[in-house]
């Protein structure tokens, strides 16, 4: 695979701190907390970076360029395999989803020096909707080769949601919820193993559930940690594979309406239902 400049930007994905290396000892499939510790490359990167810092006479704290290292390693090796960018903010005024930009710059600025790495710097201007982009490099492939593997990359957020009345707020989840997480877990196990492709370009796909208020509520999977499945262009869906099959995309409408009257054992013909005075045909 020969990686250039021209990556599509739309199919870039965003950086997150969803995603990251996971050390030897894998990832608690509960609590989705990841080892940081124990992974080679992450290691030899941290002490030319730490000694970067003392030639410049800065403190460095070496859990915190771990996890982020850990974080853009994953992305770059993402990117490296479904041949894409990463987008990110270089604004300092706030952090996004949980993402230091301040850190991530020196971080980027460190790989780049090592010829790992290539960024897209996007002009500060207000108003401006283009995002900085980054994407590994030639030598980054050869540096990643027999030093990451495909498994070392680990989903770390959390695979069940519960929602209160607005959607950033989450609620703790009960004690039930721990069966459903070995669920999604091996739903996503098996996507994993699942060669998705969309115009012969691998598509990654991770999925969480989402409740509200209870975990009798909902319960809706969505993608999840950056990577835009479920979002993609009606035209571009019917380019999807999955194995090598084709794939063919059903609508159903009202579907859960036809399922309960199913259910009731009743018949629905083309006629419309009347809801509140207005008629809406139910097919």
């Amino acid at each position: 695979m020969t990686l250039n400049d021209t990556l599509e930007l739309d199919r870039a994905i965003k950086l997150t701190s969803s995603w990251s290396l996971r050390g030897e000892k894998g990832t608690n499939r509960f609590t989705n907390r990841v080892s940081y510790k124990n992974i080679a490359a992450v290691e030899e990167l941290l002490e030319l970076l730490k000694s970067d810092f003392h030639n410049q006479n800065k403190k460095f704290h070496k859990s915190v360029y771990r996890e982020y290292l850990c974080i853009i390693l994953a992305h770059l090796f993402f990117a490296r395999e479904y041949e894409c960018r990463v987008r990110y903010s270089r604004s300092t005024s706030h952090c996004s989803g949980g993402i230091n930009s301040v850190i991530v710059i020196k971080v980027l600025e460190f790989l780049g020096t090592l010829s790992l790495v290539k960024q897209h710097i996007a002009a500060p201007v207000e108003g401006n909707p283009e995002q900085s982009t980054f994407w590994p490099t030639e030598k980054f492939t050869s540096y990643s080769t027999d030093k990451l593997e495909w498994q070392s990359i680990a989903f770390v957020d959390d695979f069940i949601c519960l929602r209160g009345e607005k959607v950033q707020d989450e609620l703790p989840l009960p004690e039930p919820a721990k069966h459903l997480y070995s669920r999604v877990s091996k739903v996503n196990s098996f996507l994993q193993n699942t060669r998705i492709l969309q115009d012969n370009k691998k598509l990654k796909v991770v999925l969480r559930r989402v409740f509200k208020y209870s975990l009798e509520l909902g319960g809706r999977f969505y993608t999840r940690g950056g990577f835009p499945y479920q979002t993609i262009k009606k035209e571009h869906r019917k380019l999807i594979t999955i194995d090598g099959y084709p794939t063919k995309e059903v609508d159903f409408k009202a579907m859960h309406l036809n399922m309960l009257y199913a259910w009731a054992g009743i018949k629905l013909d083309s006629r419309s239902l009347c809801n509140r005075g207005t008629r809406a045909r139910c097919c």
